[in-house]
């Protein structure tokens, strides 16, 4: 039984580094939309967040706190990702080569 936990610890823990790139990826991505929308400012993209009421300032102040807290969710999932690693590499040192 120790050799299939092992294996889905380990299974845990590669999906959990790829759900870490892949959140990664996204936040650049966001990022770099993030910052077009703020340094061109189209008039559609108030309107879609307000009907104009928004100001610019808010905009980029509710970026900046989504973003904050988007890290934030990544750092935590990049924790468990190294935590799930150690914990595989650590049940399959205990599993042994005569196992």
């Amino acid at each position: 039984m120790n050799g299939s936990l092992a294996k889905r610890v380990a299974a845990a823990a590669r999906a959990t580094w790829m759900t870490v790139l892949l959140s990664w990826l996204f936040l650049m991505l966001a990022w770099a939309i993030a910052l077009w929308l703020l340094h061109y400012r189209p008039s559609w993209a108030r309107l879609l967040w307000g009907g104009g009421r928004v100001t610019w300032d808010t905009v980029q102040m509710m970026y900046l706190r989504a973003f904050a807290v988007m890290k934030v969710v990544v750092l935590v999932i990049l924790a468990a990702a190294v935590w799930l690693s150690l914990w595989a590499s650590r049940l399959k040192r205990l599993e042994g080569p005569g196992r």
